[in-house]
């Protein structure tokens, strides 16, 4: 996303995270990349948020295309020609953004997790000086119950299978998860200088953490029995408040 709009990394988390004030250029091109008016990115109310199509680039729209059928279709059923069609590009034009279609999958991974984050971030940055209600916010918004978040997850877990059979995949993966793991901490430490929660390595509340949401929502998006939402609300919450029953 960052670079989709020509802004280094560190100053789009600053500006996401309220620190830094988006200059009105970046602004624009922000709101050209997520598909929003600038009117919402200032006051966030979304009836001024209507979807501007006609302003994507052909590389986000394609993105866009791919990672929706990935996630409800899945890697392996959907072709080049179906992005292409639903992105309005042909398929030379695909293959020039994305070669492969391991490179297909790769950005589609990225820039839904790019998503994830920019949402994630967003909300967390609003709720600094209330370290529980992040943390409470942190495990609702790893539940695969909105349509949104399953597709997330679809692309994830889609991801992890090719990353075990190709090795190539996996570097990405890795950044990624590098990225969500450095989150949690964030989480974690702002809850122990507050006195919120009395774990003491950040470190293996954050690995705990990322390792229990993945196991817990791959049941719950497989329908395995015995776990519901309120079942994986539960023990997520249970890392950080082992005492406690729910949140």
């Amino acid at each position: 996303m960052a670079a989709e709009i020509g802004l280094e990394p560190h100053k789009l988390s600053k500006s996401v995270a309220g620190i830094r004030v988006l200059q009105e250029a970046e602004l624009v091109a922000l709101s050209a990349a997520l598909g929003v008016s600038t009117a919402y990115l200032k006051t966030g109310d979304e009836k001024s948020a209507p979807r501007q199509p006609h302003t994507l680039s052909p590389e986000r729209r394609i993105l866009d295309s791919a990672a929706e059928r990935i996630a409800t279709q899945g890697f392996h059923s959907v072709r080049i020609a179906d992005i292409a069609s639903a992105s309005n590009v042909s398929t030379g034009t695909v293959h020039y953004y994305f070669p492969t279609r391991d490179d297909v999958l790769t950005a589609a991974l990225q820039h839904y997790a790019e998503r994830m984050f920019v949402r994630v971030q967003k909300r967390l940055a609003a709720s600094h000086s209330d370290p529980a209600e992040q943390i409470r916010y942190l495990i609702n918004s790893q539940l695969p119950l909105d349509p949104t978040v399953s597709n997330e997850w679809s692309v994830w877990v889609q991801f992890w299978n090719e990353a075990m059979l190709v090795p190539n995949l996996r570097p990405a993966h890795n950044a990624l998860y590098e990225r969500w793991k450095t989150l949690v901490r964030s989480v974690v430490t702002n809850a122990q200088t507050n006195g919120v929660i009395t774990v003491r390595d950040a470190s293996m509340v954050a690995t705990q953490f990322t390792a229990l949401v993945d196991g817990t929502a791959i049941q719950l998006l497989t329908g395995a029995p015995g776990m519901t939402a309120d079942i994986m609300r539960t023990l997520l919450t249970q890392v950080f408040w082992p005492e406690m029953n729910g949140s």
